[in-house]
C-alpha cells in the first residue's frame, strides 16, 4: 500500500510541471504502446494463443542442460 502511494506520488511529480516540447509527447506515446500491449494480451487470452508461455519456460529449463562436447 506505501509502495503504491509512493509510486503515484512520483508519476505525479514527475510531470509538475509538464515537460516541454518535444517532450510532452512521451506520456501519451507511452501509453499508446501501453494500450497496444493489453490489446495484445487480451486478443492471446481470448483466443487461448498463450501456449508460447510454457514452450519458453521449458526452452529455459532445457537450457540449463550442458551437452558434453567431445
Amino acid at each position: 500500500m506505501v509502495s503504491t502511494a509512493a509510486l503515484i506520488y512520483v508519476t505525479i511529480k514527475s510531470f509538475q510541471p509538464f515537460p516541454s516540447f518535444p517532450c510532452n509527447y512521451a506520456p501519451l506515446i507511452d501509453g499508446i504502446w501501453f494500450v497496444i500491449g493489453l490489446i495484445v494480451l487480451g486478443h492471446l487470452w481470448v483466443t487461448k494463443g498463450d501456449a508460447w508461455i510454457a514452450q519458453a519456460g521449458q526452452a529455459s529449463v532445457d537450457a540449463d542442460v550442458i551437452p558434453e562436447v567431445k
